[in-house]
């Protein structure tokens, strides 16, 4: 079993991964399809849960699970985004995006994950955002960091509540608490946003989307930039598994259990493979075209019944 290293911001250390194969990569982009954020979730911490024993994702802020695919698409995938947009019939502008840059950047923010708040007899634990979100919803996101309240000597520990259990519990709660809260997400948004995460170096002016994209806990941008890094036509799983099963003679369980770097490699040598053979057939058909007989041979058993050309 093939392990390699990926750096988790939140405990400042490697942990070990599996591979993240092709039976992940098809059944993430089902997820990303259905588009249901609960569903999103739920998949990415059983996934991480899957390819790493150690981690928990229940304290795992989505800071990390988000630096976390990033790396599995760079280590499984590829680190290039390729994209192209038609502006004029048959006039395609190209362009990449690089995500060990994206990495680059998130690895020089300065983020305090966990952080006291103290109000009068009340002491929240706080830290970043456990969960991605597909909307702005600033009281849930803001709830989502919370932990644990402490009211004199009673603990209570929330950090596997849901949003609405926090909320009940905070509205018995003297109102400073959530605008506390909304101000310590503040400062860490202001860690992550001010620069852009992804920027699109064209010349042209006249297009149809932002050129740069900004970080912000605030927003789906987290949530949005995932979808982008894995986002492919679900109709091409299909198409190269029966291609490979019906034409090459692959195993349904190989292909499953390979990456889709590896995935690639396959189609690339099979290209080659059949590219070769083409020059090879086109080469012997052109000699044969072009065969001119020595001079004085005998034709006539290339045309039976009749004499060989310029015989008459």
């Amino acid at each position: 079993m093939y392990l390699y290293p990926v750096y988790i911001p939140y405990y400042k250390r490697n942990f070990y991964f599996k591979e993240f194969t092709n039976h992940h990569y098809k059944q993430l982009v089902k997820t990303i399809i259905s588009d249901d954020i609960f569903c999103f979730n739920t998949f990415v911490d059983k996934l991480i849960d899957e390819l790493c024993d150690e981690l928990d994702t229940s304290v795992l802020p989505a800071y990390d699970k988000f630096y976390i695919m990033l790396i599995l698409r760079i280590m499984n995938i590829g680190s290039d985004l390729d994209f192209s947009y038609e502006k004029e019939e048959n006039n395609f502008f190209k362009f990449k995006v690089d995500l060990v840059d994206v990495i680059n950047k998130l690895d020089k923010h300065d983020i305090t994950y966990n952080v006291d708040i103290e109000l009068n007899n009340i002491k929240l634990l706080t830290s970043l955002p456990k969960r991605f979100i597909n909307n702005g919803n600033i009281l849930d996101t803001s709830l989502d960091c919370l932990n644990v309240i402490q009211i004199s000597d009673k603990v209570i520990d929330v950090s596997n509540f849901t949003n609405d259990q926090k909320g009940e519990i905070i509205n018995n709660l003297p109102g400073n608490i959530v605008p506390t809260l909304i101000k310590r997400l503040k400062k860490l948004d202001d860690i992550v946003s001010p620069d852009p995460i992804i920027s699109i170096n064209l010349e042209e002016e006249d297009l149809p989307f932002d050129k740069e994209m900004y970080l912000s806990f605030f927003n789906n941008s987290f949530y949005q930039i995932i979808k982008m890094a894995f986002n492919t036509n679900l109709r091409d799983f299909y198409s190269y598994e029966y291609t490979l099963i019906k034409k090459f003679k692959f195993n349904y369980d190989h292909i499953s259990k390979i990456t889709p770097a590896e995935l690639q490699v396959y189609f690339n040598v099979i290209g080659e493979d059949i590219e070769k053979e083409k020059r090879e057939r086109e080469k012997e058909e052109n000699k044969d075209k072009h065969y001119q007989p020595p001079a004085g041979s005998d034709l006539s058993q290339f045309y039976p019944g009749e004499p060989p050309p310029g015989s008459w």
